[in-house]
């Protein structure tokens, strides 16, 4: 139960929701964390600016009046100006680390000790800031002689209250307002995750439908790209899925018909024949070649079956052996010729030159038996089947061209599944079963070979097959 509490509160909403505020709370943050230090770094540098300034203008007049040697109560005086004007502590050093004036007037005429002090003698002016304590320290040297060297430090702390004050503010500001922006960034971030959830939520009922076994539901292909495609995909999966169902349920019906229709045969010719006491020979051996005609039509229909099972199974592994292509077409069209003469159609052969390949000849033989068979059933009278072979580097190529009826354009993408007829009453009258391209389709997908289609209604069908030399590590490719 807690388990599925948590999977259920866990879900893309709620990840989306909590993406999109910790993005914004991260960045509403960053910012306003940035703005203050920007202001912290202005307050210092305006502050070290105005005092290098005035510090500037003092050290003139130290060295003017000689002051690092002897004391001067004017520059005494504007040295305590500076201290009351930054409110802070104004030190002067002379080059004998005396103290020589304190605004404080607690260490005049002591001897600097500071650390400052010692590094700034040395040619390092030194500043910090604390705004814990919103204070901060300025140090420069001051130039005597010549070669410039330091005679004299000015050492001067200075206060921050007054930025800290506005720092404080803005910080209060800063808060009050980055509350405000998050409330409305977690109203944002709930809406924008509700908005991109909510067409996937529109998907549980009818994909829950199409679970239980409704396959007349179809999906709404409104909304998002992401949401519209997926719906798309479903209708198109369910449209597959139903035209496969109602075609196993025709091809349930059609071969059940099939199965009883010769039997049916069987037990009328038998039934009669029975009848017909003293019948002579030549009666017997008429009904007798009737009901073994019907007993080959019923042993295509069961091999067919047969074969379908076994390539469902996986049971039904090739035995792949070096062949001669142009011996197994010799016999496909011995096959198929008699057919031929039946249906007054002429066969035309064409071979380039003698091509091997690695097939299992056997079912190689069946699927081109397929394929002409058809070609020769499906023609006009008077017409023609026209079987070509050729090779490359890497395949051979078999092409089977008709005269015939041609199949309609938006049966083409269905001819090789099982149980498809495009004209099922044709079929019936030919003895198909909706099996046959199907199976020749399979065997030649086995070899890792493909096969392309073209017709055109009334003009005829042309089909190329295209199989690998090499059956062993051959991968499938586009045509």
């Amino acid at each position: 139960m807690i388990k599925r509490f948590f999977l259920k509160l866990f879900n893309l909403q709620s990840v989306i929701f909590i993406l999109l505020f910790m993005s914004g709370l991260v960045a509403c943050v960053s910012c306003s964390s940035s703005l203050l230090n920007d202001y912290k770094q202005s307050c210092v540098s305006l502050k070290e600016q105005e005092i290098s300034a005035y510090t500037l203008r003092i050290i003139n007049q130290l060295l003017v009046t000689d002051y690092l040697n002897s004391t001067n109560t004017d520059i005494d005086n504007e040295l305590e100006v500076a201290a009351e004007i930054f409110g802070g502590r104004v030190i002067v050093i002379n080059s004998s680390m005396q103290i020589i004036f304190d605004s404080y007037h607690r260490d005049t005429g002591k001897t600097a000790v500071m650390r400052e002090a010692i590094s700034a003698f040395k040619g390092n002016d030194t500043s910090y800031y604390d705004w814990e304590s919103e204070l901060g320290f300025y140090t420069y040297g001051i130039p005597v002689g010549s070669e410039k060297r330091i005679g004299g430090l000015i050492m001067m702390s200075y206060t921050l209250e007054s930025e800290a004050d506005i720092l404080n503010r803005m910080s209060r500001a800063s808060e009050l307002i980055s509350t405000l922006i998050m409330i409305i960034l977690a109203f944002l971030s709930y809406l924008a995750a509700y908005l991109i959830a909510r067409p996937l939520r529109r998907l549980r009922r009818p994909l829950a439908l199409i679970a239980s076994g409704d396959l007349d539901v179809v999906m709404d292909e409104r909304g998002l790209y992401e949401v519209r495609t997926v719906s798309s995909s479903v209708n198109q999966m369910l449209g597959r899925v139903k035209a496969v169902r109602d075609n196993q349920q025709d091809f349930v019906s059609n071969v059940s018909h099939e199965l009883k229709t010769p039997m049916a045969s069987i037990k009328v010719l038998a039934d009669s024949l029975l009848m017909q006491e003293g019948a002579d020979e030549a009666t017997y051996r008429e009904f007798l070649t009737d009901i073994n005609a019907e007993i080959d039509r019923e042993n295509k229909i069961i091999s067919d079956l047969l074969s379908l099972v076994k390539m469902d199974k996986k049971a039904d592994k090739l035995n792949v052996s070096l062949c001669n292509i142009n011996e197994i077409l010799d016999i496909v069209l011995k096959r198929v010729k008699p057919l031929a003469i039946e249906h007054d159609v002429e066969i035309i052969y064409e071979s380039y030159r003698e091509i091997t390949a690695e097939v299992d000849d056997s079912k190689i033989i069946m699927a081109l038996t397929n394929f002409c068979e058809n070609a020769v059933k499906y023609n006009k009278e008077m017409g023609q089947v026209r079987v070509s072979l050729n090779s490359d580097a890497k395949y051979v190529y078999i092409t089977v061209q008709d005269t015939g009826i041609g199949i309609p354009e938006e049966a083409l993408e269905h001819i090789f599944e099982r149980f498809y007829r495009v004209d099922k009453a044709r079929d019936r009258a030919t003895g198909g079963t909706g099996l046959g391209l199907a199976i020749a389709n399979e065997i030649i997908r086995m070899h890792n070979g493909m096969v392309k289609v073209h017709s055109a209604e009334n003009i005829g069908t042309t089909f190329t097959i295209r199989i690998p030399l090499n059956y062993r590590g051959q991968i499938t490719e586009k045509m």
